[in-house]
């Protein structure tokens, strides 16, 4: 009897014990939530190739390798990037461009290259999205169209780690009005 008092003793602290671990976990990611919500933000963005909130301290974008215009913001860093681009239909469909982005980026390297149909702000979009393993950087792309006769394309890039925080900003706030 006392053997079995001295186990349910032990099973009562060790859930006490555990049960902390769990409540400063909870806590931590709770804390880090409320951090990246409370965060400024600033609005970007232009008629037509639509709009997003991104932290207030990134900056414009030049990507030396891209001489279509589009429009880009980055970290201080550089290391994470969302831009904005849109084009004239001329007889593409959001599948043809998803499938080809697909094929392109898994071509570069990028592993894990999934599929999905997702919203992103009002729209119904393809998303394409992989990671490139050797830089440890993942790459997240909406495609859709709407009556305006054009695609409209969206993406995000960044570390596997922060990416997804930057992939729920712009899924909530994008939108082809300011």
């Amino acid at each position: 009897m006392k053997n079995i008092l001295k186990i349910l003793t032990l099973f009562l602290i060790l859930g006490i014990v555990f049960q902390g671990c769990t409540d400063l976990e909870s806590s931590k990611r709770e804390a880090k939530h409320k951090a990246t919500s409370d965060k400024a933000v600033q609005r970007v963005g232009e008629t037509n190739y639509g709009f997003v909130d991104i932290p207030s301290d990134w900056k414009k974008f030049k990507d030396i390798d891209i001489s279509t215009p589009i429009i880009q913001y980055s970290d201080k860093e550089g290391k994470s990037i969302i831009t904005l681009n849109m084009w004239e239909k001329k007889g593409q469909d959001t599948k043809t461009v998803a499938s080809s982005l697909f094929k392109k980026i898994e071509s570069e390297g990028a592993e894990n290259v999934k599929g999905a149909t997702v919203k992103i702000g009002d729209n119904e979009a393809l998303q394409v999205y992989g990671v490139y393993p050797k830089d440890g950087v993942m790459i997240v792309m909406w495609i859709f169209e709407k009556d305006d006769g054009y695609i409209h394309y969206v993406s995000v890039e960044g570390s596997k780690d922060e990416i997804m925080e930057i992939v729920e900003r712009t899924e909530k706030s994008f939108s082809l009005e300011k």
